[in-house]
């Protein structure tokens, strides 16, 4: 019986009011309470970013370390963006941006805080925590914000707040470990947390956020909250122009878009509510209740956090808005580090992608897909001997990056699955999701899954593919017995 298969294819300033914040030590090891207010005039936001941290290092820590992805907007030099994407990301050219940070308290008082990185991108907080114990971070800081279409920003469309607040990094091998900011990919490595976040907003805004969700209004000013629970990170999208399309998952998961067309928006969420309920059948419950798709002034990259994805202008086809909802498992639920771990995240989530299309619509369909959008990325030359398990930091530009992470990384994949069957792929992609929820697994852990599920080593193989994937350039699909 012939098959087709792959052939070796592998924000001046106005004070916040002086809140009570109160937590639960029974809440995740890491919790943030945000107070937001949005200075339309200045185009610019005042921040009270309040973290309560538990030490569960086993060691004393004398440090914390948060990321500040903002501050990347302090100078030219530190952008996160190509030359292919930078035009697109600043149509109106560079200005300065990022957090303006007034104090920084621990327990109540002053810390002698210091920042590092090229880009003032991590900020070193001093403690005396000994294992088991808990202390609370305030930050209060401005957070101006420029006038572009990155991750962070304004335009005459929407507010973006992407990477807008300190984040306190996974702690492993001894340390907090920090990733630098790079051209291509994510550097966000946090643990599990979870989130309060209050935005105060002119009344004519929306706000396209996740999680639970509150509005008021009082004169001229709007405050909409929103909490998250087991999360990675928060984003979100103001607009004054945002219209509204929602439905249901058959288990209750509220998929919402928010954006300017319609129609578009209409078979996003019909897409992602397949998607979901695909993921469901064959992995695990969706992570979060609701799940929104945010239609953003953003060029380049879509970008995913905690039950929320950032959708670049212009829209994405149904295999992307599959890619997002596979997103929240492998890179917020199970979260590997971005810098080091990327193809289990934007790889395995592509591969991923395609299955979903197999289910759905077919194999002609998923085929054809894969031809379309796999098979190119084999057959460029991509330098300096790259591969998906690369670090992101060698990559030079998105479109490398996406060549070879998310493309060859889900051909490789394929072949793994080719070899074993789908159903035996699922089941290790299952259990590796089981394994690692609420963790930040390594590819020894994806490997070790799989001999768990089918009770055989594909550790040589999965490797085997990742490693020399790129040596099959020019490789097209072709029939055997």
């Amino acid at each position: 019986m012939k098959r087709l298969i792959f052939a070796l294819i592998l924000i001046t300033a106005c004070v916040l009011s002086q809140a009570v914040i109160c937590f639960s030590e029974e809440a995740a090891p890491v919790s943030y309470q945000m107070e937001i207010e949005i200075l339309e005039a200045e185009q610019a936001a005042n921040i009270r970013a309040v973290v309560k941290y538990k030490n569960q290092t086993g060691q004393t820590l004398e440090n914390l370390l948060f990321s500040i992805p903002a501050n990347c907007f302090r100078r030219e030099s530190t952008l996160p963006y190509d030359n292919e994407t930078l035009e697109s990301a600043f149509p109106f050219g560079y200005a300065p941006g990022g957090a303006d940070i007034r104090s920084i308290r621990v327990d109540g008082k002053d810390a002698l805080w210091a920042v590092s990185g090229e880009n003032e991108a991590y900020i070193r907080v001093p403690v005396s925590l000994e294992n088991g114990e808990f202390c609370t971070v305030q930050f209060d800081y401005a957070l101006l914000l420029t006038q572009n279409n990155a991750f962070l920003g304004v335009s005459d469309l929407d507010l973006r707040f992407s990477g807008f607040y300190p984040s306190l990094l996974v702690f492993e091998d001894g340390d907090f470990a920090s990733n630098a900011l790079t051209r291509a990919g994510k550097s966000h490595y946090s643990d599990v947390c979870s989130f309060e976040i209050s935005v105060n907003m002119p009344v004519d805004y929306d706000i396209a956020c996740s999680g639970e969700r509150s509005e008021s209004v009082s004169g001229s000013r709007k405050n909409a909250s929103f909490r998250l629970e087991n999360a990675r990170e928060a984003a979100f999208v103001i607009s004054r122009k945002f219209h509204t399309v929602s439905a249901q998952t058959a288990s209750g998961v509220l998929v919402s878009a928010y954006g300017q067309n319609r129609s578009e928006m209409r078979k996003a969420v019909s897409r992602a509510v397949s998607a979901i309920e695909y993921f469901e059948k064959t992995i695990a419950p969706f992570p979060h209740a609701a799940f929104t798709l945010a239609y953003a002034d953003l060029a380049g990259q879509n970008l995913s956090a905690s039950g929320i994805s950032l959708i670049a202008k212009g829209g994405a086809g149904k295999e992307e808005i599959y890619k997002q909802v596979a997103l929240q498992y492998f890179s917020d639920r199970a979260h590997p580090n971005p810098a080091m771990e990327a193809w289990l995240t934007d790889g395995l989530s592509e591969y991923m992608a395609y299955l979903c299309v197999r289910d759905t619509e077919g194999e002609g369909e998923f085929l054809r897909l894969m031809q379309k959008s796999v098979l190119p990325s084999l057959q460029i030359t991509i330098p300096g001997g790259l591969t998906p398990v690369s670090a992101t930091n060698r990559f030079q530009t998105l479109s490398e990056y996406e060549a070879v992470v998310s493309l060859r990384g889900a051909a490789a994949l394929h072949e793994v699955q080719t070899a074993m069957g789908q159903n035996a792929f699922l089941s290790g992609v299952k259990q590796y999701y089981e394994e690692n929820a609420y963790k930040t697994p390594v590819s020894d852990d994806f490997a070790r899954a799989f001999e768990n599920a089918t009770a055989r080593s594909w550790a040589d193989a999965i490797y085997h593919w990742l490693y020399t994937i790129g040596d099959y350039q020019g490789e097209n699909l072709y029939e055997y017995d």
